[in-house]
């Protein structure tokens, strides 16, 4: 939800470039890059 009208609205743009998912006792070594 965002609310453009407030002067404390502030919009974070995050790149991932890795990750890193642990599932059932499996690594699963994420890369975003590709």
């Amino acid at each position: 939800h965002n609310n453009f009208d407030d002067v404390n609205t502030c919009i974070l743009r995050i790149e991932l470039t890795h990750g890193l998912l642990l599932s059932h006792g499996t690594r699963y070594d994420i890369d975003f890059s590709k």
